[in-house]
């Protein structure tokens, strides 16, 4: 996958929209997550998912090949979100239960399995974007912690205790 991303991303420096489209068809879910799981706004995670691959179009010859491309997407995505969040007109808005609950169904949509998203949606918002970064993008534990600025050891110990919730809704009786 590491190769498939970054021959698209040389693709996309040499001008191809073509494989900027392939990219986005294949990371642009993810990427909404990540920056729904931030930002907790549907409205400004789509910002973010737009201003990313507007990025990734405009600095992919920035981009070296033997570096990981979805790892630098990402990081695209999470520094624009982190400049929205320390932006002096950004204010954190209070999303109604509704907001929450549609916010929440769009993290988890690539989870086909109902009650496993059922089971993923109960976490805390720190530890869904965790597992659903790990398990639905295929991030490793550092590209994680890179990604959320946050400790390696953090990051383990909390996808590790989220994996325990989630084994415990599935088992309830152990």
């Amino acid at each position: 996958m590491k190769a498939d991303v970054n021959r698209q991303l040389l693709e996309v420096s040499r001008g191809s929209t073509a494989a900027l489209e392939q990219l986005y068809c294949e990371l642009g879910s993810s990427v909404y997550g990540l920056a729904l799981s931030l930002l907790a706004d549907p409205a400004a995670a789509e910002d973010v998912l737009q201003d990313t691959f507007v990025r990734v179009f405009t600095m992919a010859a920035a981009h070296s090949p033997d570096k990981n491309g979805r790892s630098w997407i990402f990081t695209i995505a999470r520094n624009l979100c982190l400049d929205r969040i320390k932006s002096p007109q950004y204010t954190v808005r209070q999303i109604t239960e509704q907001e929450k609950q549609q916010t929440d169904s769009a993290a988890l949509d690539f989870i086909a399995d109902v009650e496993l998203k059922e089971a993923v949606a109960l976490l805390d918002s720190f530890s869904r974007s965790i597992v659903l970064l790990h398990l639905a993008a295929g991030f490793r534990f550092r590209e994680i912690a890179q990604l959320l600025g946050e400790k390696q050891s953090s990051v383990q110990w909390t996808y590790y205790t989220a994996v325990k919730k989630l084994k415990a809704y599935y088992q309830p009786e152990l």
